[in-house]
């Protein structure tokens, strides 16, 4: 169920944060390796278990790649997953079956999506399908949505079918289906965060066609659209949440079409003033992540572009 709040919050356009020292404000970009692939999708996550975060690539026509991490930011040449003819638009690193490891879910177009359980080791078992395979997904996140003990499944979805939160029953069936959004957007990519610190995960979506928008989560199946942020034209094929500056409040990365990643601070309310904009690298940034990949404490920014190499801008990099 969708209550939109009153319009003028709707309407309220994003301001910059007046007085915050903007982030990432060197604009370097360092590429993970020299791979140009056609990088569609992006997630990190300790995938191996060593403490570190590693990076989930998906390419569409190709198999997927993990990106080992050695502690110090640097990366190992792919270890590859998947098949080339399954489609993959987004991938997702969770633990989706609460045994400790994090698995990967692929999101594919035209075919089945895919859940990767993690056996550990970095291997994993065959995948196990999710979802319609005629849905027009293109990512998804993973959260508790309705406070049961089951990581439930928030859907981005294009084409104007509705976006969905599947629930879980700790059987990877995710039978039943909560809509959320206006039922018509064209939303490319999707997080999950507590943006006003009630304690309950809220939404925050990327819209071609219209502004990205935070949607709180009220309770007993209430999702709240209270702000948007970003150009109507800007055109956001993802973006990540984290909290970016250390002051306890949830902040978003937007990656675009054609135009800077804008890097958002929010207030703790739900409300998004842009802090920065960091200029675009390749021709359409496909996918961001956000994680501290140096092991200096700080959030640090990967992009991943149209036919580019991935890079990592690093935050205030020494």
């Amino acid at each position: 169920m969708i209550r939109p709040a009153l319009l003028a919050l709707l309407a309220a356009t994003t301001t910059s944060a007046i007085g915050a020292e903007p982030l990432f404000s060197d604009g370097s970009a360092y590429p993970i390796n020299d791979e140009t692939l056609l990088t569609a999708g992006l997630a990190t996550g300790d995938v191996d278990g060593d403490g570190d975060l590693d990076i989930v690539a998906a390419s569409d026509l190709l198999a997927n790649q993990i990106y080992w991490n050695d502690g110090k930011g640097q990366f190992s040449a792919p270890t590859w997953f998947g098949s080339n003819r399954s489609n993959t638009r987004s991938v997702t690193v969770a633990d989706i079956n609460a045994d400790g490891l994090n698995d990967i879910l692929e999101i594919c177009r035209g075919t089945a999506n895919l859940i990767h359980l993690n056996k550990g080791g970095g291997q994993f078992a065959d995948p196990t399908p999710f979802g319609q395979p005629r849905d027009s997904t293109l990512a998804v996140a993973v959260a508790d949505m309705n406070g049961d003990g089951q990581q439930d499944l928030v859907l981005a979805n294009r084409d104007g079918q509705q976006n969905q939160i599947l629930l879980g029953d700790g059987t990877l069936a995710f039978g039943t289906a909560l809509p959320y959004g206006f039922g018509n957007d064209d939303t490319r990519g999707v997080a999950v965060a507590d943006m006003n610190g009630d304690g309950m995960p809220d939404i925050v979506t990327a819209n071609i066609g219209d502004r990205n928008q935070v949607i709180l989560n009220r309770g007993g199946g209430v999702f709240e659209v209270v702000a948007s942020f970003g150009g109507a034209t800007a055109e956001t094929y993802a973006l990540a949440v984290a909290d970016l500056n250390g002051d306890g409040h949830m902040d978003v990365v937007a990656g675009n079409d054609s135009s800077p990643t804008g890097v958002y601070l929010g207030d703790g309310t739900g409300q998004l003033a842009l802090n920065a904009e960091i200029a675009t690298h390749g021709p359409r940034t496909y996918v961001v992540a956000v994680g501290d990949f140096n092991g200096d404490g700080k959030p640090d920014i990967i992009v991943g572009s149209s036919g580019d190499a991935m890079v990592v801008y690093y935050q205030h990099r020494d």
